[in-house]
């Protein structure tokens, strides 16, 4: 069994230790790396070989860590399905309602070219880069937040917030379409609030999604497009237009459990309003999708507990109840709970 290697990132911390502790304390040659991408440059390596999973755990003490400009996964990396990369956020929550309170770990950009804010997943044998209670925020330029812009063949997001808030033309949320693979969304939010006709939630060409427990958001655009190549399989989601289809229908996408505002899901006409969620926003990035009471969502799902706990619990880490519920959350909280990336591991 490979080895899992922590190695601990956090902004406090003096440029020069190895991250092998948490510890930022000046002189200490174990303290944390000062920036992911300090990391990156000691860390990459060929995992196979070494039999290794490398871990990325960020921390800052319940403060803002915004990694500055975009971040882009060297090819220098190799992988496989056992020996991967690891992004988690480790810190305390600091965020309770809406985007104007701090965040704790966010990838934040405005891109100058189609570049997204996590970009360059084109490693010919990059496996899976797992990325969890993250938030990915665009804010404006002409890409995508998240942009898998080469060859590639499994990506994970896990309780993610992924959001796009360009205007220009293609700029999606989550876009693959350089080489094929897989990404895979478990327990995500993902929003598109772009105003172009092109600014879907999820779009490929080629290669697909593999969506579960999943909210999709867009305001001038389909929630979910399919190009000639792509495919998309998604399950017990919720998918949102404001001006568009939820989805694109298509042969090639397979939807198991899935409701719309529209009449392009298996549950079809379900409001997006505060009926549905406790105050949902396509439109800008104040929203809270946290089930209301009474939902129409509550209870309607398909139970995915036996793929996993990455399935089982919520986007808030929380062990969903029987029957599930339909999209990212469990069920009703009566409050507005912080969202999965600002929550500890």
């Amino acid at each position: 069994m490979a080895t899992r290697v922590i190695r601990y990132v956090d902004p406090n911390s003096p440029t020069g230790g190895n991250g092998t502790t948490s510890s930022v304390t000046a002189g200490d040659a174990n303290r944390a790396f000062v920036s992911i991408a300090a990391w990156q440059t000691a860390r990459v390596k060929n995992l196979v070989t070494a039999d290794e999973i490398s871990e990325c755990r960020v921390r800052n003490n319940g403060a803002l860590y915004t990694d500055p400009g975009v971040f882009s996964i060297s090819s220098s990396w190799v992988t496989d399905s056992t020996r991967y990369i690891d992004f988690i956020y480790d810190g305390p929550n600091t965020w309770h309602g809406g985007w104007g309170a701090p965040y704790t770990w966010r990838f934040s950009a405005t891109p100058a070219s189609s570049n997204g804010v996590i970009n360059g997943i084109s490693a010919t044998n990059l496996v899976i880069a797992s990325f969890k209670n993250i938030l990915i925020n665009q804010i404006s330029g002409a890409g995508s937040a998240l942009n898998v812009s080469g060859a590639m063949t499994v990506l994970t997001f896990k309780n993610c917030l992924i959001t796009s808030s360009s205007n220009t033309s293609l700029a999606v949320a989550v876009r693959t379409g350089g080489g094929g693979g897989t990404i895979y969304l478990i327990n995500c939010i993902v929003q598109a609030f772009g105003t172009v006709s092109n600014n879907h939630g999820l779009m490929t060409n080629s290669g697909g999604f593999q969506v579960y427990n999943s909210i999709i958001t867009a305001n001038a655009a389909r929630a979910v497009e399919i190009g000639a190549g792509g495919f998309i399989n998604i399950r017990n989601s919720y998918a949102h237009s404001v001006s568009s289809s939820g989805f694109d229908v298509s042969s090639n996408l397979t939807k198991t459990t899935v409701a719309s505002s529209d009449d392009t899901g298996d549950l079809t006409g379900v409001p997006f309003d505060t009926a549905t969620f406790l105050d949902p926003k396509a439109t800008n990035n104040t929203g809270v999708f946290d089930l209301s009471a009474g939902s129409v969502l509550i209870g309607q799902g398909t139970d995915y507990s036996s793929l996993g706990a990455s399935y089982q619990n919520d986007i808030m880490g929380v062990t969903r109840e029987l029957p599930w519920a339909i999209g990212a959350f469990k069920g009703p909280s009566g409050v507005h709970r912080p969202l999965p990336c600002f929550r500890p591991v």
